[in-house]
């Protein structure tokens, strides 16, 4: 192991990857001086690529999208935000036929999401105004009446990254303990 600032650095090999993650999981994400650790696999690969100006049209073509990827990817998109829509704003689970990831925003009440980016900012514009007239400058009071107002929102990424990870088959009974404790 070698320290680096406040990094420690160690090579490990987990036997599998769900350990790996089973560690990152177990590490105390409370504490305010959580250790950080960076692990490298021992065994170095290395694979040659071309340069994108040396591929050849038929490699380009396979390699990004096109505009008619892109329109198929928006109208799967509406279809995807359509079928989560007749569900209902509160089911937004996905199964093997749709993900709504990424599209939360469509299918979600936006209102919700303006509301309280609204909130927020008024908030933040009203203690500035008053830190102004009293000729005082206080950020960290800024901070926290902006928290107060999007703290829900952090919950609630917090909530989706845990259940993300457990769709991804991450050890469950550790995603679940994160879950709990939200």
């Amino acid at each position: 192991m070698m320290s680096v600032g406040q990094f420690a650095i160690t090579t490990t090999q987990p036997d599998t990857m769900n350990q790996a993650l089973q560690q990152i999981f177990s590490s105390n994400t409370n504490s305010s001086k959580s250790r950080k650790i960076v692990s490298f696999c021992p065994q170095v690969t290395m694979t040659e690529t071309l340069h994108h100006v040396d591929y050849t049209s038929e490699e380009k073509d396979d390699c990004w999208y096109n505009l008619k990827d892109i329109a198929q990817m928006k109208e799967d998109n509406i279809r995807t935000v359509k079928i989560f829509r007749v569900r209902g704003q509160d089911n937004t689970s996905n199964n093997d036929d749709c993900c709504c990831r990424g599209l939360e925003h469509r299918i979600i009440r936006d209102y919700e999401r303006k509301q309280i980016r609204d909130t927020a900012r008024a908030t933040v514009i009203t203690e500035q105004s008053r830190q102004l007239k009293a000729k005082k400058r206080n950020p960290l009071e800024i901070a926290q009446r902006y928290k107060s107002i999007s703290s829900s929102c952090e919950i609630r990424a917090y909530q989706n990254g845990l259940m993300d990870a457990i769709e991804a088959n991450v050890p469950s009974n550790e995603a679940m303990k994160q879950l709990d404790n939200v």
